[in-house]
């Protein structure tokens, strides 16, 4: 992750700009991060936010709880050259988040960052994969499960994941309604992995910084956002 999803801003330019970051490499052990496409929010891989989560006083897996009761969200908060992001995709990010502030995981003030940063942030995310995939970047199906296999069926089938750790990982499954039987398996698993990879891949490749490459992919993007739809109360 040079540059990964839902991260929080380090600082006010980070915030204005919409880019926003999470630590990277030998900061993170792996485990979750809400990560979006096709239109979901899934599991997959990492990190600090959630090293120290607390259980069943957060409040994050509370709300992680009630969207795997409330069943599939497909409202659409914003379409990136045809690919939809939807609401569900937010609000997991922001569960994730408030559980990283409830445990104290993280040092950033999460109650800063709104829904639509973290809407920003997943823009930019489907550009970079977008671009990557126009390069000719290429993710293959065995390098996915490779992914998936040690970012989530390892950790959660290990009896040295801390129970806290697990609880929260298994609430972003249910969340996405995804379990660990089918979650290698799962399409958009799948598909939110390979995003994953493509940005990684594309931006570790270049000779730009993160930043001019998604400017570069704004640039010639059609995007279309629904505040109205993103902020309704449900």
């Amino acid at each position: 992750m040079n540059r990964t999803r839902g991260d929080v801003p380090n600082d006010a330019e980070a915030r204005k700009s919409g880019s926003l970051r999470r630590p990277s490499g030998n900061q993170r052990h792996r485990l979750i991060i809400a990560g979006a496409v096709a239109g979901i929010a899934l599991v997959i891989a990492t990190a600090v936010v959630v090293s120290a989560a607390q259980s069943g006083s957060d409040g994050g897996i509370r709300k992680l709880n009630a969207l795997a009761t409330r069943g599939p969200d497909t409202a659409v908060v914003a379409i990136v050259n045809g690919q939809a992001i939807t609401r569900r995709e937010i609000d997991i990010d922001a569960a994730m988040l408030q559980s990283a502030q409830a445990s104290g995981a993280s040092g950033q003030d999460i109650a800063a960052v709104s829904k639509e940063d973290l809407l920003n942030n997943t823009i930019d995310d489907v550009l970079l994969a977008q671009a990557a995939t126009t390069a000719g970047v290429v993710v293959t199906e065995a390098e996915v499960s490779q992914m998936i296999n040690a970012g989530i069926v390892a950790p959660l089938s290990s009896s040295s994941t801390p129970e806290n750790i697990r609880k929260l990982s298994l609430a972003v499954l249910a969340a996405n309604g995804v379990s660990l039987a089918n979650v290698e398996t799962n399409p958009e698993t799948r598909a939110a992995f390979r995003q994953f990879e493509l940005d990684n891949r594309y931006v570790g490749q270049s000779k730009e910084s993160r930043a001019e490459l998604v400017a570069a992919a704004k640039a010639t993007a059609t995007i279309q956002t629904f505040p109205d739809v993103l902020n309704a109360s449900r």
